[in-house]
């Protein structure tokens, strides 16, 4: 058996692989047992890739350091001075990062019953600001929207008492943003009437108030210390108000 000379690339010069035609290649393995034709010896030669050419004759592409061949294919191993990398592939798109509860705490309002002072037509329910989603552009379809009332109030009931720790509240988006730069949070264990205002809720026995006069953009985050299963966003004055979410960290 007649041994042919091996041909040998550096790193760069494997980049021009991808010009010789398939039909004329073939990888056997990263790692082969080489047989000397003329001693008979043997010896392992590693991070090689062998092909065969047309004509059946087996020749070796030496790899540099920095390069690997992993079943079948030349990869980067992290090290040496491999030849140029191309360019990363684009990234898929990402979603805006929003606030995020406390370790341990969790949105306890999620999907949990809520109601509002009033329910603007053609525009969804109260719990749209409970569903999981904080889009604010209003023609997606989760947003709420009240009449001009005085005192707009929105409100959720947690099913249970929580220890809460924070109180996430998302803006609409697409406009009147600014309708949401005067309003209260309250959280309480007693049960919130249609009629309460923040005049009579701030110094109520057993509620946490809190007043915020700069519309989310498009969030804000309230911390607080507090207990209650009732929690409700409310106008300080006469308008509509929007909510894309409220989040409610507790546990």
């Amino acid at each position: 058996m007649q041994h042919d000379q091996d041909l040998r690339w550096d790193p760069n010069e494997l980049l021009t692989l991808h010009n010789i035609p398939g039909s004329s290649m073939e990888a056997v393995d990263a790692t082969v047992l080489m047989v000397d034709p003329n001693s008979g010896a043997t010896s392992v030669i590693p991070n090689s890739l062998f092909v065969s050419d047309a004509l059946g004759r087996p020749n070796q592409l030496a790899l540099g350091s920095g390069l690997a061949v992993q079943n079948g294919v030349i990869v980067a191993t992290g090290s040496g001075s491999g030849g140029p990398q191309g360019p990363p592939g684009p990234a898929g798109p990402q979603g805006p990062a929003g606030p995020s509860g406390p370790a341990g705490a969790v949105d306890v309002a999620k999907g949990k019953p809520a109601t509002q002072s009033s329910t603007l037509t053609g525009t969804p329910s109260a719990g749209v600001a409970v569903d999981g989603l904080t889009d604010g552009a209003f023609g997606d379809g989760s947003v709420t929207a009240t009449n001009l009332d005085v005192n707009a109030w929105w409100q959720v009931d947690l099913g249970a008492s929580y220890a809460v720790s924070s109180v996430v509240v998302w803006n609409r988006t697409d406009c009147c943003s600014s309708r949401l730069n005067d309003y209260w949070v309250f959280i309480s264990n007693t049960p919130f009437l249609a009629s309460d205002t923040p005049a009579t809720l701030q110094n109520r026995a057993g509620t946490f108030s809190s007043h915020q006069t700069a519309a989310p953009n498009p969030s804000t985050a309230i911390t607080m210390t507090a207990t209650g299963r009732y929690v409700r966003v409310q106008l300080t004055s006469e308008n509509y108000l929007s909510l894309a979410e409220v989040q409610v960290f507790g546990q």
